[in-house]
């Protein structure tokens, strides 16, 4: 079973003196929380189903709502820690505005697969510091037990559940 019991943001928060400085081709590898839920995929057969659910991880949190009687409140759990890589291409400022970071963003999920778009973004210098400085969130382990170690794992153990 893999460990769920992560470290909230206080304790892995960067204070924006301690950043290393944002320039052209830097490379930001931050922690990011990700959730582990059911997706689709295209099948293989010609004849038998089009798509194939699968376990996979996303990027990100997921609201849970909890409480009793008439007192509710919304946390945010996930499954596991990996991480969101950001490279900058260029720091540009535009007159008397704010300074720019122009970046791209990849994703490694816990198991260390990298996926994600290679489009370009944009954030003034402010908002890519306060994304490399930590997750925006305060996040809370999940408290749900998770048996498969790999999304094959789990994609495996669910087509035993499924069929058996």
């Amino acid at each position: 079973m893999r460990d769920s019991t992560l470290t909230p943001r206080d304790d892995t928060h960067v204070t924006m003196s301690l950043l290393p400085p944002v320039v052209a081709g830097a490379v930001f590898v931050v922690p990011h929380p990700f959730c582990w839920e059911m997706a689709s995929k295209p099948g293989d057969d010609p004849e038998g189903p089009y798509s194939i659910e699968i376990m996979s991880w996303r990027p990100g949190v997921r609201p849970e709502l909890r409480g009793h009687g008439e007192y509710h409140y919304t946390v945010e759990e996930y499954e596991g820690m990996g991480s969101q890589i950001l490279t900058v291409v260029g720091v540009f400022r535009p007159g008397k505005y704010p300074t720019r970071v122009f970046y791209t963003r990849r994703w490694r999920d816990p198991d260390g697969k990298e996926f994600g778009k290679g489009g370009l973004r944009i954030k003034v210098m402010s908002a890519f510091k306060r994304i490399i400085g930590g997750y925006r969130h305060h996040e809370e382990p999940c408290l749900m037990a998770r048996e498969a170690t790999s999304v094959g794992e789990a994609n495996t153990t669910t087509k035993e559940l499924t069929d058996g």
